[in-house]
């Protein structure tokens, strides 16, 4: 083993060190196997697989806890069929001439389907349905 004392000089730790290098990873390497065995023998010893399981119920559980906390806080928006809306107008690149002043909503129409949990299959007033279904963050009721 090293002797502890006065700090030694390099050319003086030099010849110390060069001899008793490999002693030492020798030595590291003995205790680590020794604690690896230590925990391996131990009563209740957790393996790898046993550890992730815990971490992942844990962040598992945690989840649905922002989850259900944020769902107590947002206000659902439902329609019924036949409701009047009003349909947010879509992001893009603005045309010249239209700037920040732009409407965001566009005109009247109104819910011909409830499909299922938040959407809607939207119909001009007097005409037939659009092409695509909308979620009701892009639908306003219309209050007249």
């Amino acid at each position: 083993m090293l002797e502890l004392g006065r700090p030694k000089r390099n050319e003086e730790l030099r010849p110390l060190l060069e001899g008793q290098l490999e002693d030492v990873q020798e030595e590291f390497r003995l205790v680590c196997l020794e604690g690896i065995r230590h925990a391996s023998l131990q009563e209740g010893a957790r393996t790898r697989d046993e550890i992730r399981e815990e971490a992942r119920l844990r962040d598992y559980a945690l989840k649905e806890r922002v989850a259900a906390r944020y769902n107590k806080k947002v206000m659902r928006i439902t329609f019924l069929k036949n409701d009047l809306v009003l349909l947010r107008n879509d992001i893009r690149i603005p045309k010249p001439g239209e700037g920040k002043l732009t409407a965001n909503w566009k005109d009247l129409f109104r819910i011909a389907e409830v499909l299922g949990k938040s959407y809607y299959k939207v119909a001009i007033l007097q005409g037939a349905d659009l092409a695509r279904s909308r979620h009701a963050c892009d639908l306003k009721k219309y209050n007249s």
